[in-house]
């Protein structure tokens, strides 16, 4: 059980195991209902990842700092696996979309080849949900 302290905003003793049961039940259900694709296998693979790095900080109290860099190493995990690559952030402002500058999708080459030649990938342009 994990019980309040300073660092926590829960008030009550909570079970550990929360994403843990959370992940296993999106892992079954996707193997039971859902195609498998390379961009499903890079989902299960990234969740994971952030699943094992939860039950680390549940245990040992990982620094905020880590827990970041593991968020944006899930997120590399995610694009390169499925081919995906950023483009723009979306109308975060209200005043149009955010065009990601052109290093970002330097930096987010895909290998595509085994003699080690690179080429951008499909963008990818964020949905807005009930548009």
């Amino acid at each position: 059980m994990d019980k309040p302290d300073a660092r926590k905003q829960h008030e009550n003793a909570v079970p550990l195991i929360g994403g843990l049961v959370i992940y296993l039940t999106l892992l079954i259900i996707g193997m039971i209902f859902f195609a498998s694709s390379t961009a499903l296998i890079a989902y299960y693979v990234a969740a994971g990842f952030l699943t094992v790095v939860g039950i680390l900080d549940d245990r040992f109290d990982i620094s905020v700092r880590l827990r970041v860099l593991c968020s944006f190493a899930a997120t590399g995990i995610m694009m390169y696996w499925s081919g995906l690559v950023f483009t723009n952030i979306g109308n975060l402002l209200g005043i149009g979309d955010i065009v990601m500058p052109l290093y970002v999708a330097v930096l987010s080459l895909k290998k595509t080849e085994p003699n080690h030649r690179y080429s951008p990938v499909k963008p990818f342009t964020p949905c807005t949900p009930f548009a």
